[in-house]
């Protein structure tokens, strides 16, 4: 990928991460469009000094009750529990529990419930839910 091409009504807006690739996809943009376009303008904008700029205005959170984590716990677990009986586009618009029977499917499946569980485990403990439910309930 060499950069991101976004019209907005006449406007044509290109965008890279980097000044040479910027170079190349201006010319290679103009050399197919003739002089069908007009360049009006370049602005450079370095990502770290804009992330150290957000994290400036960033707040600290003051850490939830015990209320505030069940209640976020029970809420993910519905969720969760939900999620078996939902089409999921990830899995041609399948539930899981349709898709565990489908032997093309069941890799999808599979690699969905890791990810799952891989965000899961990246959570303080106490916010973790018990995700153990999903493959049992699936045969997995």
């Amino acid at each position: 990928i060499i950069g991101r091409a976004r019209f907005e009504g006449t406007k044509l807006t290109l965008e890279t991460n980097s000044a040479k690739r910027a170079d190349a996809l201006r010319k290679r943009v103009e050399s197919k469009c003739g002089g069908a376009l007009r360049f009006l303008a370049r602005t450079h904008q370095d990502p770290m000094s804009s992330a150290l700029d957000g994290m400036k205005s960033v707040q600290p959170q003051p850490e939830p009750s015990p209320e505030m984590l069940d209640a976020m716990r029970s809420f993910r677990l519905n969720h969760m529990q939900r999620w078996l009986d939902e089409e999921i586009p990830a899995l041609q618009g399948k539930t899981p529990r349709q898709a565990v029977k489908d032997r093309k499917l069941r890799p999808r499946l599979v690699a969905l419930i890791e990810e799952i569980e891989y965000s899961e485990a990246r959570l303080p403990v106490e916010q973790r839910i018990d995700l153990g439910f999903l493959r049992k309930k699936l045969g997995l």
